[in-house]
């Protein structure tokens, strides 16, 4: 099998397509062919069986026959849909018995079922026969073009207007304190530390490198791009291969002092930056098994909190400095006192950093906004094109 599919006429890869909320198809986007896993076309149709009338003995097909997109090597074959005069005839694999056909030609399809009683499927189309096939982007939970339109400015201004309250800044602070610790924590496992970040205001870290957990992070990295680009989620793929890359340099490339001041920084910064990837990744697809139609929404509303919240903490905090927070909950010394102390960071040089940091984070979740509308804009066309 193929990471990525291309249509068997035009060889240009397929995008997803969704006819309903349970079918997601593979649709060539220059000639609209359309290709069937075994099973998907009788489950369309409502049929017993993807044809009609399957052939008992198939004529070898020729040399420059399209190659199915499932199988290497193997070519697909033309056979007739139904053994009836003027029926139209599909491109099917003999191998995985998958089927390519226009979109358009599903309404013929449909009736030549309709006047067959003995093809249509007797009871729910649960019962059509379905064969292994690669799993695939939820494409039923993808965002509409209004949904990737509102998604940004409906929860920075809801988020921004419970901020602006006492009572919802302190709730906003129980969010921000998880990532904060996260934060810590993931620059650590990125430096090859043994990190526990506890969502109480406290993260233990073991100094000295631990090549075993950095192994582990790599090997995890390396399992969730190959998944991304598996089930072209090419948003898992992109967070992963660039946490993996981030890892490398970190752990072999910075000394101590550096790593103790990324470990340090990255507790306010965790909430920035793990703030806006939630949000960014809210607008993408994510592989099936991850009901990412139920979780975007939680990721989203986790994330404009905390990216929010903190943007527009060190706002404030810039204009007055009396406002950063130099003591710890839970710990002798604070962060900010740390990197005052051990680092010799100003308080113009810390409100700088995270204030700079914040704007990096909104223009990369406008950014990933952008290319989401882009996406839904693209699949609303090929919707209006189909029948």
């Amino acid at each position: 099998m193929t990471d990525a599919p291309r249509c068997p006429r035009c060889r240009v890869t397929f995008e997803p397509f969704s006819l309903d909320a349970g079918t997601a198809l593979d649709l060539c986007p220059r000639c609209k062919g359309a290709w069937f896993d075994r099973g998907e076309l009788a489950r369309v149709l409502g049929a017993r069986r993807d044809l009609v009338d399957p052939p008992d003995d198939v004529a070898p097909a020729p040399p420059d026959a399209p190659l199915c997109p499932r199988c290497p090597g193997v070519c697909l074959v033309s056979v007739p849909f139904a053994c009836e005069v003027g029926a139209p005839a599909v491109d099917r694999c003999p191998q995985c018995e998958g089927v390519f056909t226009p979109l358009a030609s599903l309404p013929t399809l449909r009736a030549l079922v309709e006047r067959a009683p003995r093809a249509r499927a007797p009871v729910a189309l649960a019962e059509a026969p379905v064969a292994a096939a690669p799993a695939r982007v939820d494409d039923g939970s993808s965002l509409t073009l209004r949904q990737c339109a509102l998604t940004v400015p409906v929860s920075f201004g809801a988020v921004s207007l419970v901020h602006s309250t006492g009572v919802g800044a302190f709730l906003l602070q129980g969010i921000r304190v998880t990532l904060h610790e996260l934060g810590h924590a993931s620059v650590a496992w990125a430096c090859g530390n043994v990190s526990v970040p506890l969502p109480i205001g406290v993260t233990f870290t073991v100094p000295g490198r631990s090549l075993t957990l950095h192994a582990m992070v790599l090997a995890l990295c390396a399992a969730g791009a190959w998944a991304g680009l598996r089930h072209r989620a090419w948003a898992l793929t992109a967070a992963c291969g660039a946490y993996g890359l981030t890892s490398l340099v970190c752990t072999w490339g910075l000394r101590e002092a550096t790593q103790d001041m990324l470990r340090t920084f990255g507790g306010c910064a965790g909430e920035l930056v793990l703030g806006a990837l939630l949000v960014a990744l809210a607008h993408f697809d994510m592989p099936a098994r991850l009901r990412w139609a139920r979780w975007r929404w939680i990721a989203l509303s986790l994330g404009a909190c905390a990216l929010v919240g903190a943007a527009l903490f060190w706002r404030e905090a810039a204009r007055d400095w009396d406002l950063i927070p130099w003591d710890a909950a839970l710990a002798d010394t604070g962060d900010m006192t740390k990197l005052r102390d051990d680092h010799g960071w100003t308080e113009a040089k810390i409100t700088g950093r995270y204030t700079a940091l914040s704007a990096w984070c909104l223009a990369a979740v406008l950014a990933a906004q952008m290319v989401a509308l882009a996406g839904a804009w693209r699949r609303r066309a090929v919707s209006a094109s189909s029948p």
